[in-house]
């Protein structure tokens, strides 16, 4: 699946794009009544030691917020999906 995506015109636009997304959404942030649950990879956080406390700041203000930190790279879902069906039924009781 990755291969069929890489390189294609969205994929392209979207990466030229980036600083400038990332500049128009830098202040935004969740509403505080808004649950979430975050889920992060340890091999990025190893990579960004910034991008644990980051994505924790992200969450202070909010009323319902849960970071899991699990093993491995960008696609825990692929890898995890156990792990993180278990953290949502936690985090929906």
């Amino acid at each position: 699946m990755t291969i069929w995506n890489f390189a294609n015109p969205a994929v392209i636009d979207e990466n030229n794009r980036m600083a400038q997304n990332f500049a128009a959404v830098s202040a935004l942030g969740y509403p505080e009544d808004l649950p979430v649950l975050a889920f992060l990879s340890q091999q990025l956080i190893n990579a960004n030691p910034e991008w644990h406390p980051a994505h924790k700041r992200q969450l202070e203000p909010l009323d319902r917020s849960r970071l899991v930190v699990l093993p491995g790279g960008h696609y825990l879902h692929w890898t995890h999906s156990q792990e993180m069906g278990e953290s949502l039924r936690k985090f929906l009781r």
